[in-house]
C-alpha cells in the first residue's frame, strides 16, 4: 500500500462526511 493510497482514502472519507454535512453540494 503506496502512502498516496492512504491519502485517497482519507479524500473519500472527507468527501462522505462533507456530502452528509452539505447536501447542497453534491459530491459524486
Amino acid at each position: 500500500m503506496s502512502r498516496g493510497d492512504k491519502r485517497e482514502r482519507d479524500r473519500e472519507k472527507n468527501q462522505r462526511k462533507n456530502y452528509k454535512t452539505r447536501p447542497d453540494k453534491k459530491l459524486g
